[in-house]
């Protein structure tokens, strides 16, 4: 994850705007648990495509497994 996030960090320097660069960074950084910050990718990919299909789906399932993660943490701390 680490080689492919730098490749598209670098990728979004050249073409900030790249709606592909964006998705497959917000999609890595879902797979990574980093979810938070898989959906400003994808956000930003949305604002800028709001018809694709693809990017609504993958941010559809980043904010699932954020839920899902939130539900985790808070039965594991729970007593």
């Amino acid at each position: 994850y680490d080689l492919s996030e730098r490749f598209y960090r670098r990728a979004l320097a050249m073409d900030p705007a790249s709606v592909q660069t964006l998705n497959n960074l917000g999609y890595s950084l879902m797979l990574q648990g980093r979810h938070d910050l898989a959906l400003a990718f994808l956000r930003d990919a949305a604002r800028i495509d709001p018809d694709n299909a693809m990017i609504a789906a993958n941010a559809e399932r980043a904010v699932a497994a954020r839920v899902e993660q939130r539900g985790r943490d808070l039965a594991e701390a729970a007593p």
